[in-house]
């Protein structure tokens, strides 16, 4: 069973909320989400992680009627093996030594991961899918369960689905508004929608940017005119300041 992104278009307005209500219950990436009813919200949630270069894979099945109160863990022990990432050299071509490389937050000396449990007979970890002869992070940060030589699931990332849910919801509210946005970090560097999310899942920016004013939207009317605010604050506003600054004779300038 193979799950695509393209469902998000199509959610319900419950099940978004669903979705961001549950994202708040955690802070480090890989966490994957994997979903049998899109409206009735998340099913099982699976998370990778890492202690003293000791991997393992948590399991939990949420319960959709109380999302505050989800079932206990259960913990599965993992190797992690797959592709060396390509060290840079320095100036005399040689390889540079140590060189921290990170991936989907972690420190790492691989780039392309195979996820493969410790005990390959353990019982399957959801009783909603076998657990196949191993998994990999395909390069947009989605989890594959492997079988057999092929795939035969996706299982959306979390973080993905978290920062592609609020940027559907911010490209409806600019187009009713005849507008457009981007993204721009500290360093006024503009980063669009799509780089922001490769950044996120390559481990180059915390998921927590959006939260820690190191990456905010900036958002541009019809006229022109451009300011910088989170999404809260742009719906609480009424769209651009600069525009309602006109209609109401008043001074304030329309870059926040």
């Amino acid at each position: 069973m193979l799950m695509s992104l393209a469902l998000f278009g199509c959610m319900s307005e419950q099940s978004k909320l669903r979705i961001l209500r549950l994202t708040s219950l955690f802070a480090n990436p890989p966490i994957w989400i994997a979903v049998d009813d899109w409206d009735a919200g998340p099913g099982e949630l699976y998370e990778l992680e890492e202690k003293n270069g000791v991997y393992r894979m948590a399991y939990q099945s949420t319960d959709h009627n109380d999302l505050e109160n989800d079932l206990e863990k259960k913990y599965y022990p993992v190797k992690i093996s797959g592709t060396p990432f390509a060290q840079e050299t320095d100036a005399e071509g040689l390889l540079i030594k140590n060189q921290t490389h990170y991936k989907y937050g972690f420190e790492t000396t691989f780039d392309k991961w195979t996820i493969t449990l410790i005990d390959p007979n353990i019982e399957p970890i959801s009783s909603q899918r076998p657990n196949g002869d191993y998994w990999k992070i395909n390069d947009t940060g989605m989890l594959e369960i492997w079988s057999s030589g092929a795939v035969v699931e996706t299982i959306p990332n979390m973080l993905l689905i978290f920062i592609m849910v609020s940027q559907f919801e911010m490209d409806e509210y600019v187009e009713s508004h005849g507008g457009k946005w981007h993204y721009i970090d500290d360093r006024g560097e503009v980063l669009q929608a799509q780089q922001f999310v490769d950044q996120v899942l390559s481990g180059m920016r915390n998921h927590l940017a959006l939260y820690k004013d190191n990456v905010r939207p900036v958002w541009e009317c019809a006229e022109g005119h451009q300011w910088d605010a989170h999404m809260k604050d742009v719906r609480k506003n009424n769209w651009c300041p600069t525009c309602f600054d006109i209609e109401t004779g008043t001074d304030t300038g329309g870059m926040e």
